[in-house]
Order: structure tokens, then C-alpha cells, then sequence
């Protein structure tokens, strides 16, 4: 289906990929969502709407390519240039991703604002909400707000609780830390 979309001429479709290819660390696809945005930006403008999703789908495909080549430097610089207004189905994903790189980079204060800033409700979560909540424990862990932490490996832990086995290595991280932590008396 991705590879389908990334061939697309419906550049929000190709946009849609970028996460994806940036996860299984696939630079060529990504290039190819670059290419194709940055001719619509060097084309006469056929519509405002299209030039504003190809600026969009040029800075987050740079952004991916930062992402797959383990650039987070980069990829932050990238993502911050996106606007918030601009394809907010897309912002969801670039959100998340933003806020991984900034806990790759131990900023976890900034992490938990780009993560709060759009925190799913804890009924009726899709796979991505679920996994937008695992890395809001993890985050809020490591800023020791343990009440934060425990609620979002709730979550995950009673959302998956009968997961497929793709989807076991989460609950099983979840349970492992709302596990209490026994100190030895000395």
C-alpha cells in the first residue's frame, strides 16, 4: 500500500508514507516524496493549497531523511519549521516523531509538550494513540512523574491485553514497569 501511495500523484498520499520509510530507514522512498514535492514548488502554482502541502511535504520529508540516516539534530531542525495549521492529519505523526527525537536527545521536558499538546483520550484509541501513550509514560518516567507514567502503561496494558505478536513486545514493556519495584533492607 505505501509503495503504491508513494507513487501516487496525490502528494498527500505520498506525504502519508514519509513515517513509514523513516522507520524501516528506506532513504530512496523518501527521496522520491522530496523529488516530487520540490517539482510542485518549482512549477508555475496551480493552486495555493497545493503549494502549501508540497512546503509541507518537502520539510517532512526532510525531516524523515534525517530521521532514517540517525540524524536528530537535523530531523528537529526540520520539524520545527513545519507549521501547525498546514495538513493536521500529517502534524500527527510528525508530532510524534518529534517528540522521539527530542527524548533521543534527553530533552524531555520539550518531549512531553509536543506529546501533551495533542494526548489522545483514554477510550476508544487506535494503534496509533495506544503507541502515543507509550511514549508518554516513557517520557513522563524519565521526568519522574510517576503518576503519568503508570497511567499512560495502563493504557497500553489494557488496550493490548490480548495483543498480536507484533504488538506483545509494548504490553510487555508496560507490565514490566508498572511491576513494582521491590528494594532490598539492608
Amino acid at each position: 500500500l505505501f509503495a503504491r501511495w508513494r507513487e501516487s500523484s496525490d502528494l498527500n498520499r505520498m506525504i502519508l508514507t514519509l513515517a513509514w520509510w523513516s522507520r524501516t530507514s528506506d532513504t530512496a522512498s523518501i527521496k522520491r516524496v522530496l523529488q516530487r514535492a520540490d517539482s510542485v514548488l518549482r512549477e508555475p502554482p496551480r493552486s495555493p493549497r497545493l503549494q502549501l502541502d508540497a512546503q509541507y511535504g518537502a520539510s517532512a520529508a526532510r525531516a524523515r531523511l534525517s530521521l532514517a540516516r540517525g540524524d536528530t539534530t537535523g530531523a528537529l531542525s526540520y520539524f520545527a519549521q513545519l507549521p501547525d495549521s498546514l495538513v493536521p492529519f500529517l502534524r500527527y505523526f510528525d508530532r510524534f516523531d518529534r517528540a522521539r527525537a527530542l527524548a533521543a536527545q534527553r530533552q524531555y521536558r520539550e518531549a512531553a509538550a509536543v506529546l501533551d499538546s495533542k494526548l489522545p483520550p483514554e477510550y476508544t484509541l487506535t494503534v496509533s494513540e495506544v503507541i502515543w501513550w507509550l511514549e508518554r509514560a516513557r517520557v513522563a518516567a524519565q521526568l519522574q512523574n510517576h503518576d503519568l507514567a503508570r497511567r499512560g502503561y495502563v493504557i497500553v496494558s489494557r488496550a493490548w491485553a490480548n495483543a498480536d505478536p507484533e504488538l506483545r513486545r509494548y504490553v510487555d514493556e508496560a507490565e514490566r514497569a508498572l511491576r513494582p519495584r521491590v528494594v532490598a533492607l539492608k
